[in-house]
């Protein structure tokens, strides 16, 4: 093959799509407007527990605007749009901040202030802020539930304070609230907000009051793991399955995508013309660029890097074919272009591939640039085999 310029560039092109499908499994929820999504639960029976529901919501939920937002915003909706487009889970990550001598339950991503507005004068975001909307929100749709996860955001914050502060907010409007440790059934929390906590019933408030305990270990370290998942009890009869790891180490990516070179280059070195072990180097390479989080979706977009991968590679080879034996240089396809069917072959393996590929793609929650990828992967990765057909049809 010419040499690994054209893959190296067309892996690039690739990673332009890659980052086009991680945006479109990020919450977006104005792209996916439906007018179905503001009351989708009242058509769930009352008798169904929560746990038997799928439940979309947001990761750290109230920063659309935030400090340094470059680094730190996970949305770009206010909580009352979340809410209207059918997310109703919301993770707040309170803090608590002096305000005329008294202390005030903020929200916070780390370091970085939730602000009421995108102005850089703008005030820090309160929990009476956001509460004020999602009770706006049941009080106009009052067969819908929204959950809310309370986490204290800061490691110097005294637990019990925090705990302390919350109850005192609930309080002013306890009817409002479902506090228990058990998983209720819808029909037992329409129009309330189902309190969960990430932290230790540091106040010893008892079952009927800390709200459901979601207190799993946290996975921020960067272990390699093959089940990244936590366990917990929620009032020792209900297992809380948990996928939350969000540190990871460059260099295991960097060591894993150097292994496959290394072996792709023995491969070529030895002039294997195995298809399957020179291309499956590229596509286990491409794999772990797609497979950047290692959360629930990995399997699909796994699959989709792999296929991908593979498909380039042999694309290359394909198109190189006459040149490389032209300068003696090295092509997997050599030996097999000069049996019968052999463009048949061809088609029939890049159709496989890019087949596998779409069912993967099709798997995954894309919203955001949807037909942007589908035009891609059903029509764009095949322009340089249907130029070089073009070709050749021109020379007869």
């Amino acid at each position: 093959m010419t040499d690994t310029k054209h893959r190296l560039l067309a892996c690039a092109l690739l990673m332009c799509m890659m980052v086009c499908v991680f945006a479109g499994l990020t919450a977006t929820p104005a792209e996916a407007a439906d007018v179905r999504a503001v009351t989708w639960m009242e058509n769930v029976p009352d008798e169904t527990k929560l746990s038997n529901m799928s439940i979309p919501g947001t990761h750290d939920s109230c920063t659309q605007n935030v400090d340094m937002r470059y680094i730190f915003q996970c949305q770009d909706a206010s909580i009352a749009t979340q809410l209207k487009y059918g997310y109703r889970y919301l993770d707040m990550r309170l803090v608590l901040e002096k305000r005329s001598g008294q202390e005030t339950l903020v929200l916070k991503h780390n370091i970085a202030r939730c602000k009421v507005s995108d102005s850089p004068f703008a005030r820090t975001l309160t929990l009476a802020d956001v509460l004020k909307d999602v009770y706006a929100f049941l009080d106009e749709h009052p067969r819908e539930t929204v959950i809310m996860c309370m986490k204290a955001e800061n490691s110097k914050d005294d637990v019990a304070a925090v705990q302390k502060a919350l109850y005192e907010m609930i309080d002013q409007a306890s009817e409002r609230w479902y506090l228990k440790n058990e998983i209720p059934t819808m029909g037992a929390v329409r129009g309330k907000i189902v309190l969960a906590t990430r932290f230790d019933d540091k106040l010893q408030a008892g079952s009927d009051r800390c709200g459901l305990y979601f207190g799993w270990t946290d996975q921020g370290d960067r272990t390699v793991l093959t089940d990244p998942t936590a366990e917990s009890a929620i009032n020792s009869r209900e297992t809380l399955c948990v996928q939350d790891r969000y540190n990871y180490d460059v260099g295991d990516k960097i060591t894993a995508i150097r292994t496959c070179l290394d072996r792709l280059t023995q491969l070529e070195a030895e002039g294997s013309e195995d298809l399957d072990a020179v291309s499956g180097c590229f596509g286990e390479l491409m794999a772990e660029l797609f497979d950047y989080k290692q959360d629930h979706w990995s399997p699909e977009l796994r699959s989709i890097g792999f296929h991908l991968g593979k498909f380039i590679y042999l694309l290359d080879a394909y198109d190189d074919l006459a040149r490389d034996e032209k300068k003696g240089a090295y092509n997997p396809l050599r030996t097999l272009s000069r049996q019968p069917g052999y463009e048949e072959e061809m088609r029939e393996i890049f159709e496989l591939l890019l087949a596998r590929c779409a069912r993967s793609f099709e798997r995954l929650p894309c919203v955001e640039d949807a037909d942007l990828l589908r035009n891609i992967l059903y029509s764009g990765v095949w322009l340089k085999y249907n130029c070089k057909q073009a070709k050749e049809a021109q020379k007869k």
